[in-house]
């Protein structure tokens, strides 16, 4: 008889436990989607082409926003409604507000929402600002979620440029800090990466707790993962005879580098092994050149 008990109450555990499962996959799906709301409202921020109808005419102007209709139509149709495509804009979105907001690249950082242009043909997500007194530098950040090859794809054209001396420009910028409008050339590009498990506890504190988001040690990951791609790409410059490339990754790397002593920031690897993101990228920059 008693086995019989003992069989009924595991059988009721184990369904409290699955409803609790539910209740949680349900709470984290409602917090995604509000996060993707929130994502939505706080990127439309972006720098507008129109506002360079004097330097580039009307008529490039309107190829360029066409050219953005006519690849979105191709390869963006229902992608950001996708599970990744929701991750990445809430990754990009919480992204921009650490850096702005909560100084997680430092006090003197903030960041530039490029065009939707130079977001489709120049791969670029976010830039960030690191300003001074004596002027600006600048680091483009392309914004990857989960393990996917299309990361090993992206740091081999970002390599490839490196290669031939070419770096990240950005045609429609604008930056009230250095008084500029016009297009930025040479500017060094890094990828930023997390993973679904990473995102989905980001967004939940985006949703309940900005506070706890503030000092969440992502962005401690993420300034490991930009501080190796910069030296990596600093020396692979070198290996190619492209001193002036070297010398623009060397610069940013300096920064970084400086932020994360301010920080006291000491990573051990094994910190983020289970990061498959993290671990991708790790592996393929040391890979370059071999």
């Amino acid at each position: 008889m008693k086995s019989f008990e003992d069989a009924i109450l595991r059988s009721v555990d184990a369904e409290k436990r699955h409803l609790r499962r539910e209740e949680e996959a349900e709470k984290s799906r409602t917090h995604i989607e509000e996060a993707w709301d929130k994502a939505k409202e706080t990127l439309k921020n972006r720098i507008d082409p129109h506002d360079f109808m004097d330097l580039y005419g009307s008529q490039g102007i309107r190829e360029d926003l066409q050219a953005v209709v006519e690849h979105e139509k191709i390869f963006s149709a229902g992608y950001t409604h996708t599970e990744q495509g929701k991750s990445s804009l809430i990754f990009e979105a919480i992204m921009d507000e650490g850096i702005a907001l909560h100084d997680w690249f430092g006090p003197d950082a903030d960041t530039i929402r490029p065009s939707r242009f130079d977001d489709v043909f120049n791969g670029i997500d976010s830039i960030t600002e690191f300003q001074k007194e004596e002027g600006a530098s600048h680091l483009a950040l392309a914004i990857d979620v989960t393990f996917d090859p299309n990361i090993k794809n992206k740091i081999e054209k970002i390599a490839r440029g490196v290669e031939h001396g070419e770096l990240t420009h950005v045609k429609y910028f604008k930056s009230d800090h250095m008084n500029f409008r016009g297009e930025l050339r040479n500017v060094p590009k890094v990828i930023v990466g997390a993973d679904k498990r990473t995102i989905k506890e980001l967004a939940d504190l985006w949703v309940t707790d900005r506070k706890a988001l503030a000092k969440h040690p992502i962005q401690f990951k993420v300034l490991e993962e930009i501080q190796f791609q910069l030296s990596a790409f600093e020396h692979y410059a070198e290996r190619n005879r492209q001193s002036g490339v070297a010398g623009i990754y060397r610069k940013a790397r300096i920064i970084v580098e400086k932020i994360m002593e301010e920080k006291g920031i000491i990573i051990s690897e094994k910190e983020f092994r289970d990061d498959t993101v993290f671990s991708a990228l790790k592996k393929y920059v040391e890979d370059l050149g071999k």
